[in-house]
């Protein structure tokens, strides 16, 4: 079901505030859509508060909701407290209403993967993961899990929970953003990732850029995450799928088991 125009009014006003000057708002679009020039480039920055929220929540909007949720993510998680609350039915809603526009094709039963990864990921860090997802999609039969691209129910909390749940393995990507301030917030998605998969005993690979580790004053939920193995890659992701495949020797991301024929 589409936004009200009631609620999409209200949904401009919420989103005022964050969008005051033209230095947030390129910072801000520049994150929800990095490597798409022209969804960055298509409303003007210098626009007065008011006008620049809405021609954004209009233009997203109207080119596909799931681009306003990709905003909405964003704003999410960089303003996070109860401005991020707020806007989550909002996001709830966009969401149910792309899940019901869009059926994806049933792949054959020569193309259904045979592996299911699942990617959990800090916004910032999203150009990396993208490559990343690309180049585990080309180097294995893999379902690999983003929840950009992944989303296929109403319940988006729960739509990435399954998928989860139903995951042979799990990548974290390690950046300078994946611990910030943010993963002390009970209601942070990493956070939540990160508890779930160690609460249901998954593999768990850190997919580390530059060295980056899980500091040790971690909440006690996630904790434990500072001692799984990780691979590490210091230029452009094109090599960290294979860095994930073969590390040390031997795939770096476990196998799951199969019963012989």
């Amino acid at each position: 079901m589409p936004l009200s125009d009631a609620e999409l009014q209200q949904l401009i006003r919420l989103l005022i505030p964050v969008f005051q000057d033209s230095g947030t708002r390129r910072y801000l679009i520049g994150m929800a859509f990095p490597s798409d020039l022209n969804r960055r480039s298509a409303i003007a920055l210098d626009s007065p508060p008011r006008q620049f929220a809405f021609e954004m929540v209009d233009y997203y909007y109207q080119r596909a909701p799931s681009d306003l949720i990709t905003v909405l993510h964003v704003v999410q998680e960089e303003q996070g407290g109860d401005l991020a609350r707020a806007l989550q039915p909002f996001v709830d809603k966009l969401a149910q209403s792309v899940s019901q526009a869009y059926t994806p094709p049933a792949p054959s039963a020569a193309e259904q993967p045979t592996y299911k990864l699942f990617i959990s990921y800090r916004r910032k860090s999203w150009e990396l993961t993208k490559h990343l997802a690309a180049d585990l999609r080309q180097h294995m039969n893999a379902d690999v899990f983003v929840d950009f691209s992944g989303i296929d129910e109403a319940d988006f909390d729960r739509s990435i929970l399954r998928h989860l749940a139903e995951s042979d393995c799990v990548l974290v990507i390690v950046t300078e953003h994946t611990f910030s301030e943010r993963i002390h917030q009970p209601d942070d998605w990493v956070r939540r990732e990160i508890s779930e998969a160690l609460r249901l005993g998954k593999p768990i690979l850190l997919v580390s850029r530059e060295g980056q580790l899980p500091p040790a004053n971690l909440p006690d939920d996630i904790r434990s995450i500072g001692g799984k193995q990780a691979v590490t890659f210091y230029r452009a992701c094109c090599c960290a799928a294979c860095r994930c495949r073969r590390f040390g020797g031997r795939s770096a991301i476990p196998q799951p088991f199969r019963p012989e024929s």
